[in-house]
């Protein structure tokens, strides 16, 4: 145990400090703090962007999904997968290229320019949206790390949730969106590093997956079902999210 909390510690500096970083590429200017001048690479900007999905919600969230509906869980990847890829391949560029021309530094900024422009009430409104959506957001992720301490280590949950949220606030009070970034990219490889290698040691320990097969239908026949049995309308939720992508193309392909 003393392994993990050193390697766990250590980790943990390494994001600190690569955010602190970040500071040296710093310019004292608002669309430097909000966009990083818009000189982030599209492979760093995505990278961030799976690693805000990722975090407490890969963790926590869909592990535990997948730990109580089986192999049935698969629906929700597909759905999630096939419901954003496509609209994000569609829309990210324009809404990058319209957004450099016309000088807009966030989706609200977006919204209240071009919804109901010159609107301040509507500006307003939008901007009070944006703080309880990204306080429930943070909310979500100190939880979710808190837990995973706390299980881990056996730590208060308050001591979860106040490390994080100290360390986030330095490293974006000392770069802004590129220090979120640069960290968000070295936790990805650490993420994806940390599940590759649980799924191999996992599977090893199982015999594979015929073994993890055979071990799932041991605890319950439902959870090597291939269709949620406890959803009286199986798999066509995750269909109908999934099919959302093609209502947002139609409309740009309209536009």
């Amino acid at each position: 145990m003393t392994i993990v909390i050193y390697s766990f510690l250590g980790f943990l500096s390494c994001f600190l400090i690569i955010g602190l970083l970040s500071v040296y590429q710093r310019k004292k200017s608002v669309d430097d703090y909000l966009l990083a001048s818009r000189e982030i690479s599209p492979a760093f900007v995505g990278l961030s962007a799976a690693a805000s999905t990722a975090s407490g919600f890969g963790f926590t969230g869909i592990i535990g999904f997948g730990y109580a509906m089986g192999l049935s869980g698969a629906w929700f990847i597909f759905g999630l997968l096939a419901g954003s890829i496509p609209v994000l391949l569609l829309t990210i560029r324009r809404f990058r290229t319209y957004s450099q021309r016309h000088k807009i530094a966030s989706s609200s900024d977006f919204l209240s320019c071009n919804v109901v422009p010159r609107c301040r009430s509507f500006q307003i409104l939008i901007g009070m949206l944006s703080i309880f959506a990204v306080t429930l957001y943070a909310t979500a992720q100190l939880s979710a790390g808190s837990k995973a301490l706390n299980v881990l280590f056996g730590w208060d949950y308050n001591i979860g949730a106040i490390l994080g949220a100290i360390i986030v606030i330095m490293y974006c009070w000392a770069g802004g969106i590129r220090a979120s970034i640069w960290t968000d990219v070295a936790q990805i490889v650490v993420m994806f590093g940390a599940m590759a290698l649980l799924l191999a040691v996992s599977l090893s320990e199982l015999g594979g997956f015929y073994g993890l097969y055979d071990r799932l239908e041991s605890i319950d026949p439902k959870l090597v079902s291939l269709f949620p049995q406890n959803n009286p309308f199986g798999p066509l939720l995750f269909v109908l999210v999934a099919c959302r992508s093609v209502s947002v193309l139609l409309v740009f392909r309209m536009s």
